[in-house]
């Protein structure tokens, strides 16, 4: 009718002016005029507009009167569940909003949007009272899952965008503070390669790591997330995440994943950061609390094969950070080279290795090293054409390392010629003396990196 187009335009023009209370008057004259005369098309469209203008202005109680009635136009509509649970949440009654969302979510079409939503509402009230009534919600529909695989990745997906984690949580794990419903790991197979897994264990807080962030992270990883995503966003090597997430919360699990199905090469294992701190420097200079903790740690590291004997940019090893009587000392004692520390930096025997060997030590068996000397000569050698001494000096003393003999009296020369050569630019002229007297023939000084 002519009328109803007039009507429509003139509510138009009123939410162009912001004017909403005009607009939402005439589209309750509308409303009327399609009801005295069976228009019911018209109708079910006009409403549509009428219900989520009366949520803007926040008239909560009529809003929520006309989504109740327009989930009856069509056999209950999903956008009318939709509305209702939003009026809902408004006023307050979270379960009646949740009732809303699971019975547009179990007939939508396009049901990712009231799945994200529940789990929103699921972990977001907490209180015991909010908790029973949702859980009296819940008993309702015990059947509840998270539908297809491809519709968990999507809600896992975007839920991680926002940064719920306890939501993914609930889905992938089961862990979470909410109430307890057939929604509790559903979604525990969904594939996990777009989930940024460096934003969880960067963002949330060490409670949260401790409650479900750990064991969420590790079901992720499992689930295709990618470890080079994690070193990308935290900008340190995996091997440094997963001991400072141990020393952080005192559980060791992300760093036993990642020695069981990534550092699978010397190469990691001993990746330093920028200011040359190997994961063995990180736990020798932190303050442990735990000390049984710390010592689970140390072991790990030295069992699967991280070093003991890198220098890091100030020249020195892990041991010269700690105290004769530090819980640490003995079991670092035991291991490192100790005619290494501070100056030098030459490879243990094969003799000495095996004597030495932490895997040893712990009855834990032997673990096989691949070596790459010129991986660590070709960076150290960039250091020191860029002037930067202090990480040529650690990347000089790893290439030692990854000699596989101390036989080639050759390259051993050269890369203390390197070494000594960084020491003299630095003005450690001592450190620089000591090092040649103790490494290099007396005609050997003029080798160059």
């Amino acid at each position: 009718m002519e009328d109803i187009k007039n009507l429509e335009k003139e509510a138009q023009c009123a939410l162009f002016r912001n004017d909403n209370k005009c607009a939402l008057a005439k589209y309750n004259e509308c409303l009327l005029l399609c009801e005295q005369h069976n228009l019911r098309e018209d109708f079910k469209r006009i409403f549509g507009f009428k219900v989520i203008l009366a949520t803007l202005v926040q008239q909560q109680e009529e809003a929520l009167y006309d989504s109740i009635k327009y989930v009856m136009l069509e056999n209950h509509t999903e956008e009318g569940f939709w509305c209702a649970s939003n009026a809902m949440k408004k006023l307050e009654k979270f379960d009646k909003a949740l009732e809303y969302l699971i019975q547009g979510y179990l007939g939508a079409v396009e049901p990712c949007l009231f799945l994200i939503k529940i789990v929103h509402i699921l972990v977001a009230h907490r209180s015991p009272k909010e908790k029973q009534f949702l859980s009296d919600t819940l008993k309702q529909y015990t059947h509840l899952t998270a539908g297809s695989v491809e519709l968990q990745t999507a809600v896992v997906q975007k839920l991680a965008e926002e940064n719920c984690w306890e939501g993914v949580s609930l889905l992938v794990t089961g862990i979470h503070d909410g109430p307890v419903s057939s929604l509790d790991k559903s979604a525990s197979n969904c594939s996990a390669q777009k989930v940024p897994v460096g934003k969880l264990l960067g963002d949330v807080s060490t409670e949260s790591l401790k409650h479900y962030g750990i064991e969420l992270a590790k079901v992720l990883l499992e689930n295709g997330a990618s470890v080079q995503g994690i070193e990308k966003y935290l900008k340190i090597p995996i091997v440094h995440v997963g001991v400072k997430i141990a020393l952080e919360t005192e559980n060791i699990m992300l760093l036993q994943w990642c020695f069981e199905n990534y550092l699978k090469t010397e190469r990691q294992r001993n990746e330093t950061e920028k200011d040359g701190n190997s994961v063995l420097h990180i736990v020798a200079k932190a303050t442990i609390g735990n000390e049984k903790q710390g010592i689970d740690i140390l072991k790990i590291l030295l069992e699967k094969g991280c070093s003991p004997n890198l220098l890091d940019a100030d020249g020195k090893q892990p041991i010269e950070y700690i105290t004769t009587e530090d819980f640490r000392y003995p079991l670092l004692n035991r291991v490192t080279n100790i005619d290494d520390m501070s100056f030098s930096s030459s490879p243990m025997s094969p003799d000495e290795t095996e004597k030495e060997s932490p895997v040893e030590d712990f009855d834990e068996g032997k673990h096989a090293v691949e070596k790459d000397f010129d991986f660590f000569l070709q960076k150290a050698n960039e250091s020191f054409q860029q002037g930067m001494l202090k990480q040529a000096v650690g990347d000089y003393v790893k290439a030692l390392e990854a000699l596989k003999s101390a036989d080639d009296k050759t390259k051993l020369v050269n890369v203390h010629c390197s070494i000594t050569e960084c020491y003299l630019g630095l003005g450690n002229f001592t450190t620089a003396f000591e090092h040649a007297a103790s490494n290099l023939p007396g005609d050997s000084l003029s080798s160059k990196p």
